[in-house]
């Protein structure tokens, strides 16, 4: 899995924005009272290490010029 680019990013911070504000109003709904100040320190900090997770998912496999050789895939204006 290669790192998200800088729009993937956006879009996942974006989402995760909206997420954050909505899942307290569920556990409003629910009878839980989270008091803003706790709720969104802790929300921010999970949204935070989530992002830097997936920049630091390494590339996945690499290929080797002998690989792109044998399957025929790779980029054709390099060949």
């Amino acid at each position: 899995m290669k790192p998200p680019g800088p729009v993937g990013v956006t879009m996942l911070l974006a989402f995760a924005t909206v997420a954050v504000i909505e899942f307290r109003t569920v556990l409003s709904m629910l009878g839980i009272d989270v008091a803003a100040p706790a709720y969104y320190p802790v929300a921010a900090l999970v949204v935070v290490v989530a992002v830097a997770a997936l920049l630091v998912v390494p590339d996945g496999e690499q290929s080797t010029p002998s690989d792109e050789e044998e399957t025929g895939e790779g980029n054709p204006s390099e060949a």
